[in-house]
């Protein structure tokens, strides 16, 4: 990647450590809550929450286009503005050429963040930050390094990734392919544990709105946060590749997260999880996935209507989360099918939530041959989610996949996790036609194209070695 893309928002990241969310100016010492920087922060140990603060808030508008930008290559989600022309924000034609280039500068905008974090945590003075804070932000670095290239390297599969973020602004760090980004990816969130074994307490006051049922913003929360992030990471490995090696490492990992098993849940407590806040105050970020705050805001009628999932309509989850709205068309696309997963646009977004483990967790146990447990876990989503009634004994590994991958469409809808579902699981088979009408040019788009400007200015570096494979 080349670290000096997008360079003034990424000047503006590194200077400012970002914005502050919304009402959490009042727990950090600097010395002008309304412009916070680096170089006005008190102490410090100040620098080192209010960097924190910063990674946060890049985090949270990466979780929102992570969701916008899978949501409409997974067709789930139909952005029905007329002046999209044919993109419609569902690439359906020529998906390589038109589709956006999302899901990296924001990521490496947060890792540049985070690497600054780190040199700060390096040269703090000592009485500023003891041993135990200072292993706990470690630990929160690295967990948050490993998200950010994980929305990276899933965005593009087989074109890979960088993992580096080098020192020097204008450097560009050479791409790596996919299966080691992941294991980059997992070796981060292992060593981040190690930090959180040895941290204490988080040196800042965490912003409201990042607790659901899971105290993420305690050291003993956050081993469990990172965790359950572990588990999914081996899962996806384990569907591309690794096999039960990884999805065995799935199951250590949850029995770390905040997985509880499937006794006793209900509704809330699937609910529960880590989830990022959005807010309708003035300056503060607005969920952009609200059709109640957005208008253009459409579901793909394919939910309802493709046949994939019998009774689909009476099911809880369709029921909560999608709604009969007035037709809206663009470029030949009609929906009259609104999403309802964020009912305002202040409604909160997850990160990731017990219903997810859940399923991860009767993924991991199906392909490790623990078809029983796979079983029970099924049934929970299904008579507790979903309102249904428990089913029999699978018949085979394609008829357990058909059923993961309808239940993880509704109770997973508009998280950000169909698309990469479809493909990891079953090529891309099943996912809808989003323009019914032209069935000899439906594509499916594979990948997240790169950025142009990342291809120009590694073809400008002279280095054919750097120009990745994912620039034409």
């Amino acid at each position: 990647m080349r670290t000096n893309m997008l360079r003034r928002t990424q000047l503006a990241l590194t200077a400012s450590a970002v914005v502050l969310l919304a009402g959490c100016a009042e727990s950090l010492n600097v010395t002008n809550p309304n412009a916070p920087s680096l170089g006005n922060a008190a102490s410090g140990r100040a620098a080192v929450g209010l960097s924190a603060i910063g990674v946060l808030n890049q985090n949270r508008n990466n979780q929102l286009g992570w969701a916008t930008t899978t949501g409409s290559y997974g067709r789930e989600y139909l952005n029905l503005q007329p002046q999209f022309g044919n993109t419609v924000f569902g690439p359906y034609r020529d998906w390589n050429v038109i589709a956006n280039a999302g899901l990296w500068a924001g990521p490496y905008a947060n890792l540049r963040n985070i690497s600054i974090l780190n040199t700060l945590l390096d040269t703090i003075p000592a009485n500023q930050l003891v041993a135990g804070e200072a292993a706990a932000m470690r630990g929160f670095n690295k967990t948050f390094e490993a998200l950010e290239l994980y929305f990276v390297i899933v965005a593009r599969d087989s074109i890979g990734a960088v993992t580096q973020v080098l020192e020097d602004p204008l450097g560009i760090a050479p791409f790596v392919a996919r299966d080691s980004v992941l294991r980059y990816v997992t070796n981060q969130l292992d060593a981040g544990l190690q930090d959180l074994t040895a941290a204490t307490a988080f040196p800042f006051t965490w912003p409201t709105g990042f607790v659901n049922g899971v105290a993420v913003n305690t050291v003993a929360g956050f081993r469990q946060f990172n965790r359950a992030l572990k588990a999914r990471v081996e899962a996806y490995r384990a569907s591309v590749g690794c096999g039960s090696t990884c999805y065995t490492a799935a199951l250590t990992a949850l029995t770390q997260s905040f997985y509880t098993g499937t006794a006793g849940l209900t509704t809330a407590s699937l609910a529960q999880g880590v989830t990022v806040p959005f807010s309708l105050a003035s300056g503060d970020a607005v969920n952009g996935l609200s059709s109640a705050q957005f208008s253009f805001v459409y579901a793909n009628q394919a939910i309802r209507d493709d046949g994939s999932i019998p009774g689909v309509t009476t099911d809880l989850r369709y029921v909560a989360k999608v709604r009969t709205a007035s037709p809206s068309a663009a470029d030949g696309i009609t929906s009259n099918l609104q999403p309802f997963v964020y009912a305002t646009g202040s409604s909160p977004m997850p990160i990731i939530r017990r219903e997810e483990l859940v399923l991860l967790f009767a993924e991991a146990s199906y392909f490790t041959g623990a078809t029983g447990d796979a079983l029970t876990a099924i049934n929970a989503i299904r008579t507790v989610s979903g309102g249904l009634a428990a089913r029999g004994a699978f018949a085979s590994s394609a008829d357990f996949t058909t059923e993961l991958l309808n239940q993880r469409r509704l109770s997973l809808f508009f998280e950000g996790h169909r698309w990469v579902d479809v493909r990891r699981l079953r090529g891309y088979a099943g996912l809808p036609a989003i323009r019914w009408n032209e069935p000899s040019t439906f594509t499916v788009a594979t990948r997240v194209r790169l950025p142009q400007g990342e291809c120009n200015a590694r073809r400008q570096s002279g280095d054919a070695a750097l120009i990745g494979p994912g620039c034409p």
